[in-house]
Parts: structure tokens; sequence; C-alpha cells
């Protein structure tokens, strides 16, 4: 025991240098060599135990001075390379040579008057055709009324007009047209008499309606809705036995004149020729043109020129009736019956409706089968007994 409290005390106390106790340690163990030879087992063990437990003092933390920074090289940059540009060229000039001389203004002679374009005339009124082959708007040439004429058209005369020659009357006729956009255009122009009022229009025997646009008046042209070349027109108007007329005619190339022929040229006899117009414009009369008989000559014209004759005229016309026809003018025919026109109160000029129990019915067209049908004296009504009343409107 005395040996490891050495051993301790030397590892301990001692500050001497260590290879200074390794010196003295191995002196120790020398001894212990010889002591333990002579020891028990026990006692060696013990020894070893001693020994392990021995730590020597914790030496000091020696950090030496930090050396130098070491040297960070870096060559030099070498030299720029030089950026040369040449230097700018002069400027090239600009050359404008002297203006040219004006050149010669040009004009040749007039062309050729080109063709007329189409176009078509319904009485007074003028269309023409559009580039893409469609026509385009009516228009109504006529001019107003001159001086001491007679009212003409637009239906806006009545039994009250101060037409002062002949008297008021009333006719029926049969018109025909011209068929564009499901509508049927007429010209009032043609009537057999000069119109002052239109009082009713029938299509196939059944009455039309102005207020219900079953047509319309523009000037003297009558515009029908729904209606074909087939529909059979009737125009029922006021007129005077008196007249007053305007007419497009054409004439024959005499040298340098044109003769117009009035029995041939114009629809009535004038009784008096009022006006003369050549391309719209008119001519006065001796000077212009003479009315000689059934001629008119028309000095310094050509035929191919547009004339109007304004004239007066007098006709003759009819009065109209509404029937009840009577029993004795019935007669049966299957499911139908016949009329027979001798026996109405009048000698008839023509049928202009034909009514059953109150209600109009429609004539046959050329094509379409309808209510009735007027074969020389006789009317044949379908679908009609004896004891159904029947009423005929007429012109006598």
């Amino acid at each position: 025991m005395e040996d490891k409290e050495k051993i301790v005390k030397l590892v301990k106390f001692k500050r001497e240098p260590l290879f200074t106790i390794f010196s003295e340690l191995l002196d120790v163990a020398q001894e212990l060599k010889k002591k333990i030879q002579n020891k028990s087992e026990v006692e060696i063990e013990l020894a070893k135990d001693a020994l392990l437990q021995l730590k020597g003092p914790k030496g000091d933390t020696v950090v030496g001075p930090p050396g130098p920074k070491g040297d960070t090289v870096v060559g030099p940059p070498g030299p720029k390379g030089d950026t040369v540009v040449g230097p700018p060229g002069p400027k090239g000039d600009t050359v404008v040579g002297p203006p040219g001389p004006k050149g010669d203004t040009v004009v040749g002679p007039p062309g050729p008057i080109g063709p007329k374009p189409n176009h078509q005339w319904m009485g007074t009124s003028l269309r023409f055709e559009n580039p893409d082959n469609t026509w385009g708007q009516w228009v109504n040439l006529k001019g107003p009324q001159g001086d001491g004429g007679y009212k003409h058209g637009g239906g806006s005369s009545s039994t009250t007009s101060t037409t002062t020659t002949g008297a008021r009357k009333t006719a029926s006729e049969l018109v025909v047209g011209e068929e564009e956009g499901g509508k049927l255009y007429v010209d009032l122009d043609t009537l057999e008499h000069q119109y002052s009022k239109i009082i009713s229009v029938f299509r196939n025997g059944k009455e039309l309606f102005e207020s219900n646009s079953d047509y319309e008046k523009l000037s003297d042209l009558l515009i029908i809705s729904d209606t074909t070349t087939n529909d059979r027109l009737r125009v029922m108007y006021e007129y005077s036995s008196s007249g007053y007329y305007r007419e497009e005619v054409t004439g024959t190339q005499t040298g340098t004149s044109v003769t117009i022929t009035l029995s041939t040229s114009l629809k009535y006899t004038p009784s008096d020729i009022i006006r003369v117009t050549r391309i719209g414009k008119g001519i006065v009369e001796t000077d212009d043109w003479t009315h000689t008989g059934d001629y008119l000559v028309i000095q310094d014209a050509d035929e191919s020129d547009i004339f109007s004759i304004y004239y007066k005229y007098t006709a003759n016309g009819f009065d109209v009736t509404e029937e009840v026809v009577p029993a004795t003018a019935k007669a049966t025919s299957g499911s139908d019956i016949t009329v027979d026109l001798t026996k109405l109160s009048h000698t008839y000029v023509d049928i202009l409706l034909v009514s059953k129990n109150g209600k109009g019915l429609d004539e046959d067209s050329s094509t379409v089968t309808r209510d009735w049908l007027q074969t020389g004296d006789s009317i044949l009504i379908r679908d009609t007994i004896i004891s159904d009343q029947i009423t005929i409107i007429y012109s006598y």
C-alpha cells in the first residue's frame, strides 16, 4: 500500500516535466517488481488497480499565434485593344433634274351618244333597269294640270266635283297589268274613260278593300297585292261624259318633219288638241306643229323622239245597279243553280259582283275553279239552291 500511495502522490503532486515522472515511475516499477515476487496474488491485484486509477493532471492547452496571411497575387490586367472606326465618307450629291415641260392636254372629239338605258313605260310612269338587272321604282312623269283642263286622276274627285262638262257616270272594266313581286300594276290611263274616282276593285268577282291593304293607288297606278296575270280584275270608276287625256305617240318621218295619224295613234277621237310636247318640252302650235283633219305634223323632229298629245274627247258611259235575282231567273242544275241574265231588270253590259246570302262570291279564272262562271247570258253558281238569295251588281 505504501508503494501505491507513493505512486499516486508522484502523479498528483509532482510538477516536474512528464519525462521526470516517467523516470521516477520506472524506479518504482523496478522496486515493485522485486516486491511482487514476495507478495501474494491479492496484493498484486491491488497494485494493478492502483496503477489503473492513476490519471495525470490535465495538460495546458497551448495554441500558438496564427501564422501570417499568405499573399493573394492577381496579375495586372492586360492592355485594352484599340477600337478603330474609320472617318465617315463624304455625303453623296442629291441630283434633281429640271422639271420637264408640261404635257399637252388633249380633249378628243365627243364620242357618239350611247344606247338608251333599258326602260319601261306604264302610262305616264317610267322606270329604268338597274345595273344588277333589277328594275327601279316607277316614277310618274305627268305634270300638273294645265289651266282650263279637266281634273284627272288621284281618286280625290267626288260627285261634287267642279267639272262642269257633262254629267258624272259610272263604268266598269276588266283590266290587265304587269306582274312583279307578287303584285299587279295596272295603268289607270288605259281605262276606257277618263276616270275621276275609283269606286271599287274586284279580283275574281270578290271586292277588294284599300283600307285592308288589298290594293293601293299611286298617282295613275293601281297596285294590287297577292295578284297575278291569271287573276280576273275589274275596276269600277266614276267619270265624266267629257274628258281630258294625254297619250304618248309615235309618227312617221317625212323629210325634217314627223307626221302623226290621230285615228290610229290615239285611244279616243279628239275634239280638241290642247298641248303637244317633244322630248318632254312643250312646243308651240303653228310654229312647231299643225293639226289638219286626222294628221298632226311636227316640224324639225325625228321619228325616234318621244311625243305626247294632250286632248279633249267625248265618250258615252253606263249606269250601275244592284239587283236581287228573281226566282224566275233561277234554275236548278244538280247541286248548282243557273241564272238567266236576260231576265234582269235592265239589259246588262257587264257583271261586276255576285253574292249569295250577303256574301261575295269569287269568279272562276282561266286556271282556277271557284264559286261562279259566266257563259254567254247565263251564270252558273256552285253549291247553291233556289231558296238562296242571289244578288248581282251590273252595268247597263
